[in-house]
């Protein structure tokens, strides 16, 4: 019987990363490929679509960074609660002293010479029961007082009602703001127009000087 011997074994070429493969290779689109090349990551974008804004951590057991994240965001709402609180106190401060100031009565004009009109100041008699008023200021070659300065003063009234007056004059209003009280004369005078007398006269001569 005739043996017939078998087929030569094909010599097996190994591959290396180098060599190229001769086994051929089927080439897909552009769009086939680009749509391929999401299909390993599908899981992280539907948890991605589910948490859209995950907390990440540097390691899956790094658990001490994920609670100091948590205590971060629990300072700032502290911080928030902090500034919100003081804001409260502050707003409650003012509205305990506008409603707590005393309200003076009716008969009464004036407590601060802010209180009266621009060219005007709140004056108060001598007299024990006086009700300060408002009056005008002093115009050129009025009478006035010189070093005539505001006072502070604590009235009571018959009726038991107590005022506290402040920055208010005694009897009238001093001179206006562009003006100045003469202690010569005590009269308003301009002290830009205002020519003292004894700068011009000469006591040697015993006469006026030109």
């Amino acid at each position: 019987m005739l043996r017939v011997p078998p087929p030569p074994l094909a010599k097996v070429t190994p591959l290396t990363l180098d060599s190229p493969s001769t086994a051929p290779v089927t080439r897909r689109s552009s769009s086939r490929t680009s749509l391929l090349q999401f299909v390993p990551n599908h899981h992280a974008l539907y948890r991605r679509l589910l948490n859209p804004y995950p907390v990440r951590l540097r390691r899956s057991t790094d658990f001490g960074f994920f609670f100091g994240e948590i205590r971060k965001g629990k300072g700032q709402i502290l911080r928030m609660v902090d500034r919100l609180v003081l804001t409260l106190a502050g707003l409650v401060a003012v509205l305990t002293f506008v409603v707590c100031k005393p309200t003076p009565p009716p008969y009464i004009e004036c407590t601060d010479s802010s209180e009266c009109g621009k060219d005007e100041c709140c004056t108060i008699g001598l007299g024990r029961f006086t009700i300060p008023v408002c009056r005008r200021l002093l115009d050129i070659d009025e009478q006035c007082r010189p070093e005539h300065e505001a006072v502070s003063a604590n009235v009571v009234y018959p009726d038991g009602n107590a005022i506290n007056l402040t920055n208010v004059y005694y009897n009238f209003c001093p001179c206006q703001n562009h003006l100045s009280c003469s202690s010569s004369t005590g009269t308003c005078f301009d002290p830009v127009y205002h020519v003292d007398l004894n700068d011009i006269y000469d006591e040697n001569n015993d006469d006026w000087s030109s």
